[in-house]
């Protein structure tokens, strides 16, 4: 008996002392969050649950039991992107994928955004994929798999084919290009024969105007002769008056260059004369 008696009383100390620091209220405050909540997720109430999660949550935030019933409220919601959220903390489940990777899912088809979209149907994949390993005989799991797996090779289908189709088209467009090239070279050609006619006209014109030319050339050059003769008497007094003046140039060079030589002979007399030959450049 006083054996029984010492044990009950070390428990009664053990409680008071978790009360008093806040363990016990700590986890009843939790465990009361969930069933509260629970309670409202079965009335369908699920905005208020998500509030009562929401509460414990404040207090323990990576509680899994927490962030997968505030997922599933969430979901019930239509609040993909934030149940998402949830379920990355969420306690490991079959209803935890599947309700995951739907919300990727359901996110993908609301979408018109076609880079979006294939985002979000990526995304559900994945968790489909991770839920199979874990669960590898749920049947759910694998049939969303292959549904998603279908849309997005559709999607690529779709993208080929639409890229085909540019290329496609871009041909189109350069043969086209290509024709209206070729009509204006056509165009072109004529004009350039054309122009051939006309400057075989001009060249004959030129020819005709050339030859009159030679004939007033040749008459001015007999007038010229004449001219010539006359002035030649004129022209023999100003050689002789030219022929002076090259001479006297030409002496005044040469006194110059030898003015040069003499200035180069005393340069390499003083060059060759220094002590510092050496170092001269």
């Amino acid at each position: 008996m006083k054996k029984i008696s010492f044990i009950s009383g070390s428990l009664i100390l053990v409680m008071l002392v978790l009360f008093l620091t806040g363990v016990l209220d700590f986890n009843n405050g939790i465990n009361k969050s969930i069933v509260r909540g629970n309670k409202l997720y079965a009335s369908e109430d699920y905005e208020k649950s998500l509030e009562v999660y929401r509460k414990g949550l404040e207090k323990n935030p990576e509680n899994t039991i927490l962030n997968y019933n505030s997922g599933q409220a969430s979901y019930q919601l239509n609040k993909y992107e934030q149940a998402i959220e949830y379920y990355d903390k969420a306690s490991d489940r079959v209803d935890k994928y599947l309700n995951q990777g739907n919300c990727s899912y359901k996110l993908a088809d609301s979408s018109n955004d076609m880079n979006q979209k294939m985002e979000s149907y990526s995304k559900a994949l994945e968790v489909y994929k991770n839920g199979m390993v874990n669960f590898p005989r749920n049947v759910e799991l694998k049939y969303n798999y292959e549904l998603v797996k279908s849309k997005i090779d559709e999607m690529n289908k779709n993208n080929q084919n639409q890229q085909d189709q540019n290329q496609q088209d871009n041909k189109e467009n350069q043969n086209e290009e290509s024709d209206s090239d070729d009509e204006n070279i056509n165009e072109n050609g004529e004009d350039k024969n054309k122009e051939e006619e006309q400057e075989s006209e001009q060249s004959k014109n030129q020819e005709g105007n050339q030859d009159d030319d030679k004939k007033i050339q040749q008459e001015q050059g007999e007038k010229s002769d004449e001219d010539k003769e006359d002035s030649s008497s004129m022209n023999k007094e100003d050689t002789s008056e030219g022929e002076q003046y090259d001479k006297d140039i030409m002496q005044v060079l040469q006194m110059l260059e030898k003015q040069e030589e003499s200035s180069l002979k005393n340069n390499q007399q003083v060059k060759n004369s220094g002590k510092e030959e050496k170092y001269d450049w």
